[in-house]
């Protein structure tokens, strides 16, 4: 099983349908399963999760005087959270 954000890249159609931050957020929300439905479940570790941390981080780093970017902010809270409740617990 892998994320599939080692080369992540948004369709355009997604970025023209959903915007620059739209689209890697809906991405998150499919390939991370969507928050709303509860805590994130970890299915891989290591390199599978970096990939999905350096999206993070450059669509931040790119938008971040940007007011959408919030809803990516919102990931990484989500993914912190839930590696920081895992802690200890294997």
């Amino acid at each position: 099983m892998s994320y599939g954000f080692d080369f992540y890249a948004a369709d355009d159609e997604d970025i023209l349908n959903m915007g620059e931050i739209g689209a890697p957020n809906r991405a998150f929300e499919i390939r991370l399963d969507q928050r709303n439905n509860g805590p994130i479940i970890f299915k891989e570790r290591g390199a599978g999760l970096e990939g999905v941390v350096d999206v993070l981080k450059s669509h931040c780093e790119k938008h971040e005087h940007s007011n959408e970017v919030a809803l990516l902010h919102k990931w990484l809270d989500d993914l912190i959270t839930r590696r920081r409740s895992l802690v200890g617990t294997v």
